[in-house]
């Protein structure tokens, strides 16, 4: 089996099950029923695969090998593993495999948790090209984990990765601002640009977010009609949050009738 096919299988077997954290650097460990991907010999024989390439010193090969058993796609879950793969792939210049383990060292997942650790991996990670990785090592400047505050870089860094595509590091910039993580004189006027990108980016709790602004008048005019807008994409989208808060953008009955 080639390479790019076992990786194809893999892919395929986690979006049957309606997800699509095997390709995602910074998901959240998934729970036992979401990681039960059953086991099948094309599951089986497409990782054995990648810890072949991983062996031959392909470091994207030991990263996916490294999600795949974390996540337990097809296997039970090893955090101690995947660790171990995804520390392989970084010292073989995998960016994404060095944001892997800075996650891995943030969370403690199969190795003891070290937020120095974890922040000088999402350092590496970004300077090799991972736009996560930047995003990771930002969240922890702006708060201070691990390392020493940096606002300026991590403002840069947050900056830099929005406008590669990254809907996640459009979302921080935007929570900071609001946030007063970084220095503005008008907070919530400087987040909405932020997470208005996030939302064109694909990120549906930022168009609530948007829509939610609208809604109170927070940074934006208060509109009825641009709240229901950015509230109804989020909802579209599964943001539960958002289908509920697009009923109150809609007149009640009495409301309706008292305007005709």
């Amino acid at each position: 089996m080639r390479l790019e096919a076992a990786l194809l299988i893999i892919v395929c077997a986690a979006a049957c099950e309606g997800g699509t954290a095997s390709q995602k650097n910074d998901a959240s460990p998934r729970t036992e029923a979401q990681a039960r991907i059953p086991a099948t010999p094309a599951l089986r024989e497409g990782l054995a695969v990648l810890l072949a390439a991983c062996e031959r010193r392909d470091g994207e090969a030991c990263r996916n090998a490294g999600v795949i058993t974390s996540e337990g796609i097809g296997v039970s879950p090893d955090p101690a593993k995947a660790a171990t793969l995804f520390a392989r792939a970084c010292e073989l210049g995998s960016a994404a495999g060095c944001n892997n383990l800075g996650l891995a060292y943030a969370l403690g997942l199969g190795v003891v948790a070290d937020a120095p650790k974890a922040a000088s991996l999402y350092d590496q990670g970004c300077a090799a090209g991972s736009s996560l990785a930047c995003r990771n090592w930002a969240l922890m400047a702006l708060d201070g984990k691990g390392l020493a505050r940096n606002p300026a870089l991590a403002e840069q860094r947050l900056t830099a990765a929005c406008e590669s595509g990254l809907a996640l590091a459009c979302s921080s910039l935007g929570a900071a601002y609001r946030d007063q993580k970084l220095a503005s004189a008008d907070p919530a006027k400087s987040s909405v640009p932020w997470f208005v990108r996030a939302c064109n980016n694909g990120d549906a709790s930022a168009c609530r977010i948007v829509g939610e602004a609208y809604l109170r008048g927070s940074g934006v005019p208060k509109g009825a009609a641009p709240a229901a807008m950015w509230l109804g994409l989020a909802c579209d989208q599964g943001e539960l949050r958002a289908c509920e808060l697009l009923g109150k953008t809609q007149p009640s009955p009495a409301q309706d009738n008292a305007t005709r």
